[in-house]
């Protein structure tokens, strides 16, 4: 038999390990915009949370998530206008933000990654371009 592995401590929060948590984000630097869920779950948390009164945490996820998908594509499209308004401001704070203390630390982190890497643009999502033997291949397979 083999002894059984020990269990890792994750380092920062609850956990009681050594290291300090990562910072999300730096002073004044601006918040993301939230998606149209998030904002419909927002605003209607406090009320599904005084129907369900004691509901647990996930309890309380699960009758948000049905609520979002029992609505209608109109009601959804209010929503959905209010996350790109969210979206646009995003983008104008951020904007400003970056003009006037450089990258944000989720960029700059970024940054540091694809450094690591090896890459200068490309995200690991992007597809990579094909070769020319590669295009030849599947045309071949195509036709």
């Amino acid at each position: 038999k083999r002894p059984a592995p020990k269990k890792r401590r994750r380092s920062g929060g609850a956990g009681g390990g050594t290291a300090p948590a990562r910072k999300r984000r730096a002073e004044g630097e601006p918040k993301p915009a939230l998606s149209a869920y998030m904002l419909f779950s927002q605003a209607t948390r406090p009320e599904v949370r005084e129907e369900l009164g004691g509901a647990s945490v996930a309890e309380l996820g699960k009758a948000l998530g049905e609520r979002w998908r029992a609505m209608g594509d109109e009601e959804k499209a209010s929503w959905a206008d209010k996350a790109a308004a969210e979206k646009v401001r995003f983008e104008a704070e951020l904007k400003v933000y970056n003009e006037e203390h450089g990258d944000t630390v989720a960029q700059a982190r970024a940054k540091e990654r694809a450094e690591k890497r090896g890459q200068s643009g490309r995200s690991r999502s992007a597809p990579r371009r094909r070769s020319k033997e590669e295009v030849a291949a599947i045309e071949a397979i195509k036709a």
